[in-house]
């Protein structure tokens, strides 16, 4: 039996799909972000404004693009932030350092003896 979900983006119903939109939305955000990158490939140093009125393209969806890395920023700007720390970030969610020491938690939790004394995933030789 097929699952049927609502579309985050224009609330019909729709067989689901993994991303939580439906076909013909998720068409959409594809031909945007072809214009985003297409625009940005012409004018790398554009602003997000700027982009966006000469793409048509929302700065909602623009910033939903570099928050998903999909795009990066030329220079960092006060509007895209760690979800950490704060520190302005030029795409992605987490600055450098707040990446670190999430990735570095993932292995120590990954760890042998870690998390409720279950044995940690690790690379076994071959000999």
């Amino acid at each position: 039996m097929t699952r049927i979900a609502t579309c985050e983006e224009c609330g019909r119903l729709f067989p689901f799909l993994a991303r939580g939109i439906c076909g013909d939305c998720l068409e959409r955000l594809e031909r945007d972000f072809r214009a985003v990158r297409d625009h940005l490939r012409e004018q790398p140093r554009a602003r997000i404004p700027e982009v966006a009125r000469a793409t048509g393209v929302a700065e909602e969806v623009i910033y939903r693009f570099l928050r998903e890395g999909r795009l990066e920023q030329a220079a960092p700007d006060d509007v895209l932030a760690c979800e950490v720390c704060g520190a302005a970030i030029t795409a992605g969610r987490h600055c450098a350092p707040c990446r670190e020491r999430l990735l570095q938690g993932l292995r120590d939790a990954g760890a042998p003896g870690a998390a409720h004394g279950r044995p940690g995933m690790h690379s076994r030789s071959r000999g």
